[in-house]
């Protein structure tokens, strides 16, 4: 006959300092991949966004001759194989200064960071990690720049 008794033996388990220390360092290794996840993904989204408003003004709709936007294109794909700090510069890059109204900051890159990775504002204190996000943003961003600009330019050419 089924009771409602529990089986086995009711076990009391105690954390050690040692255990906890583990699992904290698990949990903060997990945050700080998924906060590093956020950043490369907002990075590379603000740089997809931000070629688009540079190749519009070089090479697409905002060139009046077709002309003209070849010639971008051809000057743009050799910049970038070549590496030319002339071409290259005028590429949009990412800034985190907060100088724009309205423009993310660092702060704000962090703490949106640590949230997406489940991380309290009033938890967010212990976690130091601010240069990491952001360049893992910074990186993300700049890839993106340049891989759209340059599909872009090959379609202008193709």
């Amino acid at each position: 006959m089924p009771t409602n008794e529990p089986e086995g033996i009711p076990v009391t388990v105690t954390m050690t300092e040692r255990g906890a220390r583990i699992i904290a360092q698990q949990t903060s290794e997990t945050a700080y991949d998924a906060a590093l996840t956020y950043a490369t993904e907002r990075g590379r989204q603000d740089g997809t966004n931000a070629a688009g408003w540079y190749t519009m003004d070089t090479i697409g709709g905002r060139v009046s001759r077709a002309e003209d936007a070849q010639r971008g294109a051809r000057a743009i794909i050799a910049g970038i194989e070549d590496g030319d700090p002339a071409v290259l510069d005028t590429f949009p890059a990412p800034d985190l200064s907060g100088e724009r109204a309205d423009s993310l900051t660092s702060s704000d890159l962090t703490r949106d960071a640590w949230a997406a990775a489940g991380i309290a504002p009033e938890d967010q204190d212990g976690y130091e990690d601010a240069t990491d996000i952001c360049d893992a943003y910074e990186t993300a961003f700049s890839d993106a720049v340049e891989n759209e600009i340059a599909r872009a330019a090959r379609e202008v050419l193709a």
